[in-house]
């Protein structure tokens, strides 16, 4: 069977292209009409991103408002679309929103998600890319890993959520980790975790002095 455009694209809401240089986009664009994403994090980054957009500069902060806008009568049939969010998050179609936390926009990218591709969520994407691309997003109270939690500290100078030092750490972690955890060497382990915030911190001055025309 062909794959699912969305899971092909790596674009689970089905982001338009509009020009925007979001972050994670595929060197090549195949499709005609949505964005092509490196990973379904970057997908879901992207759909956050708009949400947090939607609150900041159109102080949008209810089911009807949201879906009014990412879904116009013009292109869809809204009605239906904001009856399925709302059955699937529990939300009423105006009730007032926090729609920049974790517990709220997890719930609507997540039902959203599925009413754009028509299926279960799990049986196409994964809650754990769904919680990073909140993260790199900047949703602020996102669920964070061990590693990340080094990241966003190694990088409170400089942007919020910088993608090289949290990559740098896995790629720390993945490598040496396992090797002084087999070898049951605390004092090692001591000095892996100070070497990991050493490498984020490297990662995170990189990227500040190399963040000209950052992508959205």
């Amino acid at each position: 069977m062909p794959i699912p455009r969305d899971e092909r694209d790596h674009n689970p809401l089905n982001i338009r292209r509009d020009g925007t240089d979001w972050e994670g986009l595929a060197p090549q664009q195949p499709d005609p009409d949505f964005c092509s994403f490196t990973s379904d994090v970057f997908g879901f980054r992207a759909a956050f991103r708009i949400l947090i957009t939607y609150a900041d500069k159109y102080k949008i902060d209810t089911v009807n408002a949201l879906i009014n806008r990412w879904a116009p009568p013009s292109e869809n049939d809204t009605a239906a679309y904001i009856a399925k969010v709302c059955k699937r998050t529990g939300f009423a179609p105006t009730e007032t929103l926090a729609i920049k936390t974790w517990a709220v926009s997890r719930k609507l990218i997540y039902a959203m998600t599925e009413v754009e591709s028509g299926a279960l969520f799990e049986q196409n994407f994964k809650p754990n890319d769904l919680a990073e691309g909140a993260f790199r997003a900047g949703i602020a109270d996102a669920p964070k890993t061990p590693v990340r939690k080094v990241a966003v500290i190694a990088t409170a100078a400089g942007s919020a959520a910088l993608s090289g030092a949290p990559d740098a750490l896995v790629w720390w972690n993945s490598t040496f980790t396992p090797l002084v955890s087999a070898a049951n060497l605390p004092a090692i382990a001591h000095w892996c975790t100070i070497g990991a915030v050493a490498l984020a911190a490297l990662a995170a001055i990189n990227h500040v002095l190399s963040s000209k025309g950052k992508p959205s």
